[in-house]
């Protein structure tokens, strides 16, 4: 998984990576020194002469120490000045390795979940309607910030490991028979751990990622019908099925927790008993303390330094296995998001696409399509034309696949045969330019939970700048003017979760606002009217006939009073197109 990660870096953060990884292990020289110099310390306290006749016969190599002119009291001082400044070079370097890693991780964190919208953004639409929402929602508040406890936990499990190492090379020169005892009593904990403890914790794993995405898509199914829920009476039925989610998920998370835990109490109560049975047999005679006490110090300390190191470690393979399903889900859904996305490009659409001459704005020829794996009927061989200034509409009966050709036409679905073009050219060579020219009012209304003039606007950037006569101008057109004065805070309004506080006649007449205030070439109208009354609804076609003069007009619709402004009306049947007025 480390290895998927790190080749999914870009050069920054993989030189980055490494430096993390390098200084893990500089970490674990300063380890190794800190530990070794406390029975050098032990033995000066004990006895300072001792310590400074063996230093003097290494004198020809310390020359910068002037042995000669130090006593054993004034060695004892140094001993433990530089015994505390290596413990605390240690551990300022370990502060700054901290602040470095949680620097990287930030960064890593945004990289990751801009990576992970950005594939959201732009993943064709094809692939998003086959997408579940829930999924994505995980991707970007959960498994992100799973990866990053994985990789963080292979960091942690690198510098306890280095720790562990540094442990029992010491050990292993002063007392080989205690270190083979820790080896064993390791190797006993790890297979444990590795036969009892990792299924439990990858079970759990797996069982928790599954509920949480249920979890999810169940929270926002029920945010998009809480009508319908209530009308219903589903509430009790919803909330049973809500709590047995949230039990199973807290139920494997408490399951992880105890068995995250469980290794350090086996470990604290062997090694205190280790701690025990190593003194009483040190310490078997009086005299025998004195010469035993700096070996004794360091075995004390080393199984003392043990125990965190061992916890790490042990932790950090908990949590690599926890989080394990969260790496898999960003890098596995990352790669084949982006597989998909190359594999679904206008590909078919692009191959031999030549411009055509003609005294039409938009021809449409021998265009075909069908869903994959669907029953949905498919488009044949579609045919039609539109003049600039026509308002042409298509018509049919429910599930004929009207809504089906205009996304075509709007280019967020790929045909597997025939071509589109506007004023000859193909909309497939840019389609970026085609989507600058088109406004469209879809059939299935959005509204952010934002203001009315936020929703008409539609526009992200920060800087825009505000055009109160365009505003107030498609205010008019779409029949808002009345509505927006009746609100206190006027166009200033928060609307609610996808216009919760709107009715639908509001809402569709602030999708036809959005689309007009893009000033847009071609309008694409998809049952744009379908919940006002006759009355508004003819205000509103007549003002947009006027605004649109001279541009072209596409729409979808059964009513009559839609169908009379039309120049062309096509039926589409059996999914094929006619021309029947």
């Amino acid at each position: 998984m480390i290895n998927t990660i790190y080749k999914n870096l870009d050069k920054i953060k993989k030189r980055g990576f490494i430096l993390l990884l390098v200084f893990n292990s500089f970490l674990f020289f300063f380890e190794f020194l800190s530990l070794a110099f406390i029975p050098i310390f032990v033995s000066a306290v004990i006895d300072g002469q001792l310590v400074l006749d063996n230093l003097q016969l290494y004198g020809d190599y310390l020359p910068f120490l002037n042995l000669e002119q130090i006593n054993s009291q004034q060695i004892k001082i140094y001993i433990g000045v530089i015994a505390v400044s290596l413990f605390l070079l240690k551990n300022l370097l370990f502060v700054l390795f901290i602040i470095g890693q949680a620097t990287y991780f930030r960064n890593y964190k945004i990289f990751l979940s801009d990576q992970i919208y950005k594939e959201f953004l732009l993943m064709p639409y094809e692939l998003y309607v086959k997408s579940n929402p829930a999924k994505w929602t995980r991707l970007i508040s959960e498994d992100i910030q799973g990866t990053f406890h994985y990789v963080n936990s292979f960091l942690i499990f690198l510098r306890e490991l280095l720790a562990l190492f540094a442990i029992f090379i010491l050990m292993f020169f002063v007392s080989p028979k205690i270190n083979l005892i820790i080896v064993f009593i390791l190797i006993s904990i790890v297979f444990i751990y590795l036969k009892i403890i990792k299924p439990i914790l990858k079970e759990a794993a797996q069982k928790t990622l599954l509920l949480r995405k249920k979890n999810i898509q169940l929270i926002n199914e029920t945010s998009g019908s809480l009508k319908e829920i209530k009308i219903s009476l589903q509430e009790k039925y919803l909330f049973n099925f809500f709590n047995t989610q949230i039990f199973g998920i807290e139920k494997n998370l408490s399951k992880m927790f105890i068995s995250d835990k469980l290794p350090r109490v086996i470990l604290e109560l062997v090694s205190f008993t280790l701690i025990v049975v190593v003194s009483l047999v040190y310490f078997q005679s009086s005299s025998a303390i004195q010469n035993a006490l700096p070996t004794l110090s360091l075995i004390l300390v080393s199984i003392i330094r043990f125990i965190p190191a061992f916890n790490g470690i042990a932790t950090s393979l908990s949590n690599m296995k926890i989080y394990k399903v969260s790496v898999k889900a960003i890098y596995e859904d990352l790669l084949q998001n982006r597989e998909n996305s190359s594999n679904t490009a206008f590909a078919g659409a692009n191959k031999h696409i030549s411009n055509v001459k003609t005294n039409n704005l938009i021809d449409v020829e021998n265009l075909s399509f069908t869903y994959k794996d669907s029953n949905i009927i498919p488009i044949k061989n579609i045919n039609l034309s539109v003049k600039k200034g026509e308002v042409v509409a298509i018509t049919g009966k429910t599930g004929s696949g009207k809504s089906t050709l205009f996304l075509i036409l709007l280019g967020l679905l790929k045909p597997d045969k025939g071509n589109i073009y506007y004023n000859g050219k193909s909309i497939f060579k840019e389609i970026k330019d085609w989507w600058k020219l088109i406004g469209y009012v879809s059939q299935k209304i959005y509204l952010m939970d934002r203001s009315i003039k936020e929703n008409i606007k539609f526009n992200f950037e920060i800087n825009e700048r505000e055009d109160l006569k365009k505003l107030n101008e498609v205010l008019k057109i779409s029949e808002l003017e009345d509505v927006i004065k009746n609100l206190d805070k006027g166009i200033n309004t928060i609307v609610g979760n996808d216009g919760l506080m709107l009715s639908g006649g509001e809402k569709q007449r602030i999708a036809i606002a959005r689309s007009v205030y893009k000033n847009p070439e071609i309008l694409f109208l998809d049952e744009f009217t379908s919940a006002l009354d006759e009355k508004t609804e003819n205000k509103i076609i007549k003002n947009l006939k006027e605004y649109f003069k001279g541009k072209s007009i596409m729409i979808i619709t059964h009513r009559k009073s839609s169908l009379d402004i039309c120049d062309k009306v096509y039926e589409l049947k059996n999914g094929e197109l006619n021309l029947i007025s």
